[in-house]
């Protein structure tokens, strides 16, 4: 370094810094007694920056475990054991130096008023950053787990499905979905519990629903012939009375479907709202579209007496159009939509020009984390307005 009067070497600082010291017009009062000099060698290339918030940060703390999930063709997912993270690359415009010998200032001492002497240490700097990663909270993605299973559903006899998952490397286990579906394992356990899966043999499975209609009907014909209570059912003499047309596994677990165990588990009493909901899918998976006054009509003859039926029961399974003469319902199931929410949103729109709030929430539900970000997500790709009192949402031009 010169000056017009001076001049200090570069290689000669580190004997003498205070000199340098008085060239840059600082005082050794002024500093600390120890002065660090960054040494450039070859950067490791191993090396990214995780931006962690509060809540992930106690993660670490209290010796939680992170995980990065997902399949090969996946973006990556950070998750804890309750909650999932999106993994993003974010550009930062000043280089971050990674030098971890470097003391901060709060692990220097202070100076010695009588001793202005200066140490100088070296430290290496192992890697210059010009990036990091953010995580930032996400909805899992779960529908994987839906459509593998329904690859595998549990028929009449188990047929192939059941051959297939019997294999050992073709079972569907809670850590194979770990491995493969990119949500934390508390989000996974309840998604399969959301979607009444169960295991059979070892894997994971669906009850094919036609299946399930027998076995209900047989469950419900017992209860009726035995003139039951339909609030105190015997799990167990349910079980043992149809094991002989029915596997065990699958009898117990219809019984949880459709209704409710006490708690010695010894009982269980009938969800009537889920009996009249299975009944009303059954008869719109079938026709498919009719006229609302005829379906509710045969939904309240299909369905056990004396359940009443309410469409409430049936959210997120049916849309209503109104023509100038009826009003016709349509089987319309959130399983055909997609996890994408612009293709979902795009095609709720084209499925129907406008929407109440009760009749769209059952088909975003699932891509919010709350009432508050359900209402943005709503109003960020549609346009709301008043008729007759109602508010209606309409996809926005």
């Amino acid at each position: 370094m010169e000056t017009a009067n001076s001049t200090v070497s570069s290689s000669g600082w580190r004997s003498s810094p205070e000199e340098l010291l008085k060239l840059a017009k600082y005082s050794t009062s002024e500093l600390k007694p120890v002065c660090q000099e960054l040494i450039y060698g070859e950067y490791r290339e191993d090396i990214k920056l995780l931006e962690l918030d509060a809540t992930l940060l106690n993660e670490l703390e209290h010796n939680s475990k992170l995980t990065i999930r997902g399949d090969t063709s996946d973006n990556a997912v950070l998750c804890t054991f309750d909650k999932t993270y999106e993994l993003k690359q974010a550009i930062t415009s000043n280089s971050l130096l990674l030098a971890p010998d470097l003391l901060l200032p709060t692990q220097i001492p202070d100076g010695d008023a009588e001793n202005e002497s200066i140490t100088v240490r070296s430290v290496k700097v192992f890697s210059a950053i010009h990036d990091y990663v953010e995580a930032r909270p996400i909805q899992p993605r779960l529908r994987r787990i839906k459509e593998l299973l329904q690859r595998r559903l549990f028929s009449t006899d188990g047929s192939a499905a059941a051959a297939s998952a019997a294999r050992a490397d073709d079972k569907v286990t809670l850590d194979s979905l770990l491995n493969g579906v990119q949500a934390s394992q508390a989000e996974i356990v309840a998604y399969l519990e959301k979607i009444e899966a169960f295991v059979i043999d070892g894997s994971w499975t669906l009850l094919d629903f036609d299946y399930t209609t027998t076995v209900l009907e047989h469950v419900l014909d017992l209860i009726d012939e035995n003139s039951w209570s339909s609030d105190c059912i015997p799990l167990e003499e349910v079980v043992d009375t149809l094991e002989s047309i029915h596997r065990r596994e699958v009898l117990r677990h219809v019984c949880r479907v459709f209704g409710h165990l006490e708690q010695d588990e010894t009982h269980f009493g009938l969800n009537k709202s889920r009996v009249c909901r299975h009944y009303g899918e059954l008869i719109l998976r079938s026709a498919g579209r009719m006229h609302l006054g005829e379906f509710l009509e045969c939904w309240q003859q299909s369905a056990p007496k004396p359940m009443a039926t309410s469409l409430d029961d049936l959210q997120g399974l049916f849309l209503i159009e109104e023509t100038n003469v009826s009003k016709l319902i349509e089987y319309f199931s959130l399983d055909q939509l997609s996890e994408n929410i612009d293709e979902r949103m795009a095609l709720l729109f084209k499925k129907k020009a406008r929407w109440t709030m009760s009749e769209i929430k059952c088909y975003v539900d699932d891509l919010a984390e709350d009432a508050a970000s359900l209402i943005t997500l709503i109003s960020k790709h549609s346009r709301s307005y008043l008729e007759n009192g109602q508010r209606y949402f309409c996809l926005k031009k």
